[in-house]
């Protein structure tokens, strides 16, 4: 999860001096969300294993979220 959000934590910075605070807001929404769903799942059914992969995967895909919305709006 650290790398994961490293990396991220800098594109979200961009975002932020770029003055695309919304989208942020809303990907993280999204990705909260999603968790929450997945851990009701797989927390009963595997246990702390359920939880370190919903952690894992929601992060990744925040992470694709934001770096593909850092490169559709804002333009070089």
């Amino acid at each position: 999860y650290i790398p994961i959000f490293s990396f991220y934590q800098v594109v979200s910075d961009l975002l932020v001096a770029a003055d695309r605070v919304w989208g942020i807001v809303w990907i993280s929404i999204a990705c909260l969300a999603l968790s929450i769903a997945m851990n009701v799942v797989l927390i009963p059914r595997y246990g702390a294993q359920g939880a370190a992969a919903t952690t894992v995967f929601c992060e990744s895909l925040r992470c694709i979220a934001l770096i593909t919305f850092a490169r559709v709006s804002i333009k070089f």
